[in-house]
C-alpha cells in the first residue's frame, strides 16, 4: 500500500486496524500512520506480519498492544528535528509472546525510547535488524549490550547499521564490542570521520543495498572487533562526502570492495548543527591525484550524481572522474555545480555510439536512452 491523500493519513490506521479485520500481512509504504492513543485502533488478532512508517516510538507500543499475535514487525521511524516526540506509555503493556522478528529503520530522535521497546518486548525476539540514524548521540558496544542484547536472551540473528552525528566527540572504543556476548554475533566494523562528526557501526555481511557518507577517512579509521575481509556485494547505491578531496586511493578502494555498485552520489559535507566553528569547510571535491592513473575504471556504475554546491570548475579532473565510469547511462549535476558563466561549458560527446550528443548537463537533469548497451562519455570545454 502506498500513500493516500495527505488529509486521509490520520484516518488510515483506524480503517486498517479494526477488531473484525481479516488481514494477516500488511505493508504500508511512503505513508506515515498517525496513532495517538489506544482508541485510534482496534485489536487485530489475525495480523501476524506488519511493515509500517510511524512518527517516533510511542505509536509502536500502541500497535503491539493491539496486535497480540504479531510475529514480524518492520518499522520505519520518521522524526522531525523541531518537534518533540511523546514518551512511550508502558502502563498496562505486557510482553508479546509471538514477536520474533524486528526491523527498525529511519531516524531515531530519542534512543532511550528505543531502549524502552527492547526492555518491554525483547524477551521473545530472535532476529533483529537496525538500520538507523542517531542525531546528537553516539552509542558504543557497552551501551548496546546492556540496553539491547541483554534484553533479548533468544536473539540468534543480529544485523546493525548505526550512523550517528555527534559534534566534538572522541572515536568509539572498539574494545566495547569485544565481550563474550558480542562474539556470539556477526563481526562489528566501526569507522568515523572527525571532519563530519560522524560515527558508523555495522555488522558484516553488510545487510543494506545502500552505503551512506563514505569519505577518505574510512580507509584510515576503519577497525573491527575481529579480523574481517571487507566486501559489500549487496550495495547498489553509494554516497560519498567531500570532507577532504576524494583521492585516487578511495576510488581504488571503491572499485575493489563495492563490486556491484550501480549508483554513485558525490555531495558536500553537511555541517553539524551544533558545530559553532567558523572554519570554512568548502573543499575541492576530487584530488588531482586521480589524473596519475589513467587505467582505473569502475565499470559497474551506470548512474552518477554530482551534488557539489560550491563552484567546481576543474574540468580536467572532472573529465577524468567521468572516465572512471565507462558504462555510465545517467548523469545528474547539482544546480550550483557551475555558475552562469560556465553554464554551457559541459557537453556530452559520444565516443562509442553514433547517436547525437544528448546536450548540456549543467543545471538540469539529463537522461540518456537506457536501451544503449554501452556508452562512454567525455566532456568538451567550449
Amino acid at each position: 500500500m502506498t500513500s493516500p491523500f495527505m488529509d486521509e493519513d490520520g484516518d488510515l490506521a483506524t480503517y486498517l486496524f479494526q477488531s473484525d479485520s481479516q488481514l494477516e500481512h500488511v505493508t504500508i509504504n511512503d505513508c506515515t500512520l498517525f496513532i495517538i492513543n489506544d482508541d485510534d485502533i482496534g485489536i487485530c488478532t489475525r495480523l501476524t506480519h506488519l511493515s509500517v512508517v510511524l512518527e517516533g516510538m510511542h505509536p509502536v507500543f500502541i500497535l503491539i498492544k493491539h496486535l497480540p499475535n504479531i510475529h514480524e514487525l518492520k518499522v520505519k521511524i520518521r522524526s522531525q528535528q523541531c518537534i518533540g516526540q511523546e514518551l512511550p506509555n508502558t502502563k498496562g503493556i505486557k510482553s508479546c509472546n509471538t514477536l520474533h522478528s524486528v526491523t527498525f529503520t529511519g531516524w531515531i530522535k530519542y534512543f532511550d525510547h528505543m531502549e524502552m521497546f527492547f526492555a518491554t518486548f525483547g524477551s521473545t525476539i530472535e532476529s533483529l535488524f537496525l538500520n538507523i540514524d542517531l542525531m546528537f548521540r553516539g552509542v558504543d558496544g557497552k551501551r548496546l549490550e546492556q540496553s539491547l542484547l541483554d534484553k533479548m536472551p533468544r536473539l540468534s540473528s543480529l544485523d546493525l547499521i548505526i550512523h550517528s552525528t555527534v559534534a566534538d566527540s572522541d572515536p568509539l572504543e572498539i574494545e566495547t564490542f569485544q565481550s563474550f556476548t558480542w562474539k556470539q554475533f556477526n563481526p562489528i566494523v566501526y569507522w568515523n570521520d572527525s571532519y563530519a562528526h560522524q560515527h558508523t557501526i555495522f555488522t558484516l555481511p553488510y545487510k543494506s543495498d545502500r552505503f551512506k557518507h563514505l569519505s577518505n577517512e574510512f580507509i584510515s579509521s576503519c577497525i573491527s572487533n575481529r579480523p574481517v575481509s571487507l566486501c559489500f556485494e549487496r550495495v547498489h547505491s553509494l554516497s560519498l562526502i567531500t570532507t577532504t578531496p576524494l583521492t585516487l586511493k578511495t576510488f581504488q578502494f571503491i572499485e575493489k570492495v563495492f563490486p556491484n555498485v550501480k549508483t554513485l552520489e558525490l555531495t558536500d559535507c553537511i555541517k553539524h548543527p551544533l558545530d559553532e566553528s567558523e572554519e570554512d569547510r568548502s573543499v575541492i571535491a576530487v584530488n588531482e591525484d586521480i589524473l596519475f592513473d589513467t587505467t582505473l575504471q569502475i565499470p559497474s556504475v551506470t548512474e552518477f550524481c554530482f551534488f557539489i554546491w560550491t563552484k567546481y570548475d576543474n574540468y580536467k579532473t572532472f573529465r577524468r572522474l567521468l572516465a572512471l565510469f565507462p558504462n555510465l547511462v545517467y548523469l545528474e549535476l547539482g544546480t550550483t555545480a557551475c555558475d552562469k558563466s560556465t553554464k554551457h561549458k559541459f557537453k556530452m560527446c559520444p565516443l562509442q555510439w553514433t547517436y547525437k550528443a544528448v546536450g548540456t548537463i549543467c543545471n538540469k537533469r539529463v537522461d540518456t536512452p537506457l536501451y544503449m548497451p554501452r556508452i562512454a562519455l567525455a566532456l568538451s570545454k567550449h
